[in-house]
């Protein structure tokens, strides 16, 4: 099992660069599921350069690492964030040559590969838009750790030899790598490669609503949130942060990693992207955080569904946020989940709660009492509990 020591000093790296990647809010905001908190955490952010998407693959490797016995061949994430997250973990495990290669797999919500251009031909949300520089990536060319680092070290070095005509530039053509469908890991390999092999830092990010959705959310907000005092404007802007996971920065030169044109094609519900599972894989599943369980709940049993003899090891994550929430519905949706997961006996593990990221901000300076106090208020009052 894990080293006490380790788990410790990783806690405190995480902590300390989530601080810095400015994910941590102390005002009022309103979490996804409608719980008013004075202590947010935008996770999202966390993915949102090459740099950023390193150190999170390297907080997960040893995650899997310090807590589970075997080696997996499998690695499972969630859309949205899990996506990138199971793209990049697989890599961190299986980037020993000697190791087999490591697969993944991850679900997206239908029409999610036709988001993208909704979002940026738009000009709303990202000014200044220089000329689109495209990559078409099929996905079976990137199904495994080893064929996921082979392209990224290839693409990473195309894009730094045509546009590094000096050793000393850092001009990339863009600034911002978007990733499209099925080529979401392909777009977060190539930004953490950079950060890597080049110390470039592109910017990253997965659109993941059309603007047209984020319309009807901001004016429901506007009418909705007494915090938002009806303020269209702000209505707008609070909505718009739902729009994109990872950062956009305001002058964007961006760079599109798009599925193959009939992998954009797909339109049912929703569908999963992965190379084949079989019978006895040893799989791990990985998301940012843990609110109520639902996500991972619901993916782990789809595929125990449809592989009945797969191996769970385990399941990661960065935070666990400890909500509870208060209405009755929710409860009993609560008490539902923790059944299923009893049933499917899926071991997850969250590297640090809402309460160790409260009490370590406090400790060294960072966090305000005042702040510290609303945390300690809104654990009480919503059921954040160790």
């Amino acid at each position: 099992m894990a080293d006490q020591e380790n788990i410790s000093r990783l806690r405190q790296r995480l902590i300390e660069s989530l601080f810095n990647w400015d994910v941590f809010e102390f005002d009022t905001r309103l979490s996804p599921d409608w719980v008013v908190h004075p202590f947010f955490m935008r996770l999202g952010r966390a993915l949102g350069t090459g740099k950023r998407l390193r150190t999170l693959r390297d907080v997960y490797r040893q995650l899997v690492l310090d807590n589970i016995r075997e080696d997996p061949d499998f690695v499972y994430g969630p859309a949205y964030k899990g996506i990138p997250l199971a793209a990049l973990t697989a890599m961190a495990i299986g980037e020993d040559d000697s190791t087999k290669p490591v697969s993944y797999g991850f679900n997206l919500p239908g029409g999610a590969t036709r988001r993208v251009q909704d979002v940026i031909t738009d000009g709303n949300y990202i000014t200044d838009v220089s000329s689109t520089f495209r990559a078409w990536v099929p996905f079976s060319e990137v199904d495994n750790s080893k064929k996921l680092r082979e392209w990224a070290t290839y693409a990473a070095q195309t894009w730094h030899h045509n546009y590094n005509v000096e050793p000393h530039h850092r001009n990339l053509g863009f600034n911002l790598i978007l990733g499209d469908g099925s080529a979401i890991p392909a777009a977060a390999a190539l930004a953490a490669e950079l950060a890597a092999s080049y110390d470039i830092d592109p910017y990253f990010a997965i659109p993941r609503r059309t603007e047209e959705a984020v319309k009807r959310a901001a004016d429901t907000f506007r009418k909705t949130l007494p915090i938002l005092n009806g303020d269209r404007e702000k209505a707008r802007a609070y909505a718009s942060e739902r729009l994109f996971v990872g950062r956009v920065p305001d002058h964007a030169r961006y760079l599109l990693v798009s599925p193959h044109k009939e992998e954009s094609a797909k339109k049912p519900v929703e569908y999963e992207f992965g190379a084949p599972m079989s019978e006895g894989s040893k799989v791990v599943l990985v998301d940012d955080s843990k609110m109520t369980g639902r996500t991972t709940n619901s993916m782990a049993t789809r595929l125990r569904l449809k592989y009945e003899n797969l191996n769970f090891l385990g399941g990661f994550y960065a935070v666990d946020i400890q909500e509870v929430p208060p209405d009755a519905r929710m409860e009993r949706g609560n008490a539902a989940l923790t059944r299923d997961m009893l049933r499917i006996s899926l071991p997850m593990t969250s590297l640090l709660t809402s309460w160790d990221i409260a009490n370590y901000l406090y400790k060294i300076d960072k966090m305000s009492e005042q702040a510290y106090q609303k945390a300690v208020d809104a654990r009480k009052r919503y059921g954040m509990q160790i």
